[in-house]
């Protein structure tokens, strides 16, 4: 219990550390104007024909705005706190003992959370950027509930027999919301409804009468949150985005080939958080959850099911990656890549559940009188896993720290600027550039431009009610050194 509450606390704090350094930044700018100038319905509107037809990732950019810049800090703390609830309620059905009920769903989660954190390419753009981490991180939320509503049927079939229409109703409007953040996200969910569609069929999964509709209902809503996206009158205003002929075999051949190399370089790159999370949730899982009546499958069956998981979460890896080939013709970018990278963490934490009859059966070999000792030596070694995962986390913020704070003092310091020069009847402001971070640049994130027409200086300008934001004389020509060396990341691709 205490280990558990523990490693939940410091995976919270550890990764809330740089939130005091979140402000805000350049696409944030343009959905808070937006919403001031269209409030928040027309802001909607607004965004979905000349933006982007993400639908459900609009609307939370109009409401989020209207809570300003204080809730900028507060914003990765509460989706980390979301998150882990999310992923703690989706996991409770996997226990089957009251020993259990709390701590090791919990500690199961933390340990997901520590591990996946880790795998993510750029971690500042999925935590720490207000408008990105809405795009990529509460899609991840939201499968993990439909997850968690997908263990209950599972284990507790007449829960969904309770109040049909509500909770049928209540799952379908789940997958559309779901799937109206990217398109990625939306095939990620198609995939895999068309995987529990065929367990269905095949009468893997019971009973059919109810989950038939329901998936079938899913992959239809999945569809057609797909043709509303792409049929977006916005679509091809995009600046970022080159549609690139490719044919149909080459786009899954190039997927499934990426989907096998991201997997390979992210085992060999992060070996210690995918084996801790592996060999920790499983060895737990088998001390404190048992099945009563039920018997334990034997070691060839459940090597059959991680084999049959392993190829899941591959073809729904190459599955996200199949826009970015089509549209693009190269791999994703890395903000693309929390999709299947978020799979590929899943299969690990999956693979544990399932090794958790293994360890018990191995337990069974042993002598009484050798159980104890093992079992502190595997407690032990529990703890030793903990330890080297959660220092991984450690390295990983402290690298973000120095870089954000020195942002978020540069920030603070133009705001403070631009808004005395406001003050004092300027309307033509002259502004610094902020410093041009790795993080920060590799998020995609842009700078204000020389030019006072530069559409983010027009975007920042608005947002502030100034009538122009120019940059002193000395930083536009470093800015046009920077470009002739191609160093300069203004124009680098926003999400």
């Amino acid at each position: 219990m205490a280990l558990a509450v523990l490693t939940a606390v410091a995976v919270l704090i550890v990764y809330s550390l740089p939130a005091q350094f979140c402000r805000f930044m350049c696409d944030d700018f343009v959905n808070t104007s937006m919403t001031q100038a269209h409030g928040v319905w027309g802001g909607i509107c607004f965004m979905y024909v000349n933006l982007t037809g993400r639908y459900s990732v609009i609307t939370l950019y109009n409401l989020y705005s209207l809570l300003g810049l204080s809730a900028v800090p507060w914003t990765p703390v509460l989706g980390l706190l979301l998150w882990l609830v999310a992923l703690s309620w989706a996991l409770r059905p996997a226990r089957f003992d009251r020993s259990g009920r709390f701590f090791l769903p919990l500690l199961a989660a933390a340990l997901f959370m520590l591990s996946f954190l880790q795998l993510v390419p750029n971690l500042f753009q999925l935590l720490y950027w207000p408008a990105a981490m809405l795009t990529y991180l509460l899609p991840i939320i939201g499968i993990t509930l439909l997850g968690g509503i997908g263990m209950r049927l599972a284990r507790r079939k007449e829960w969904l027999l309770q109040h049909p229409c509500w909770n049928l109703g209540g799952s379908w409007l789940a997958v559309f919301l779901v799937a109206g953040f990217t398109e990625t996200y939306a095939i990620l969910l198609l995939v895999a409804l068309g995987f529990c569609l065929l367990a269905v069929i095949l009468r893997w999964l019971r009973p059919m009468n109810w989950l038939l509709p329901l998936t079938v209902g899913g992959v239809l809503l999945t569809v057609f949150s797909l043709l509303v996206q792409i049929k977006s009158p916005a679509l091809m205003v995009r600046g970022d985005l080159k549609i690139v002929t490719l044919g149909p075999l080459a786009v899954v051949l190039a997927s499934l080939s990426y989907a096998g190399q991201l997997a390979a370089s992210l085992l060999v790159e992060h070996p210690v958080p995918l084996l801790s999370l592996l060999l920790v949730v499983s060895f737990l899982f088998s001390r404190f959850a048992a099945e009563p009546g039920i018997p334990e499958p034997s070691p060839a069956r459940v090597g059959g099911r991680i084999m049959g998981a392993a190829v899941v979460a591959v073809l729904i890896m190459a599955a996200t990656m199949t826009p970015s080939f089509q549209a693009l013709g190269h791999r994703p970018y890395n903000r693309v890549l929390v999709a299947p990278i978020w799979v590929f963490a899943t299969f690990w934490l999956v693979a544990a559940l399932l090794l958790a009859p293994v360890w018990r059966r191995l337990n069974g070999v042993f002598p009484d009188r050798l159980r104890r000792p093992l079992g502190v030596l595997a407690g032990a070694m529990v703890l030793v896993a903990l330890l080297f995962t959660f220092r991984g986390s450690l390295a990983q913020v402290r690298e973000y720290l120095p870089s954000m704070k020195l942002y978020a003092e540069a920030w603070d310091q133009r705001d403070l600027s631009i808004r005395a020069q406001l003050a004092s009847g300027q309307h033509d402001v002259v502004v610094n550039v902020l410093p041009a971070t790795p993080y920060i640049l590799d998020g995609g994130a842009r700078e204000l431009g020389p030019n006072p027409d530069f559409w983010l200086n027009q975007t920042i300008a608005r947002y502030y009610g100034a009538d122009s934001l120019v940059t002193p004389p000395l930083q536009r020509l470093h800015r046009r050194r920077q470009q002739r060396d191609g160093t300069d990341r203004s124009s680098h691709p926003s999400f």
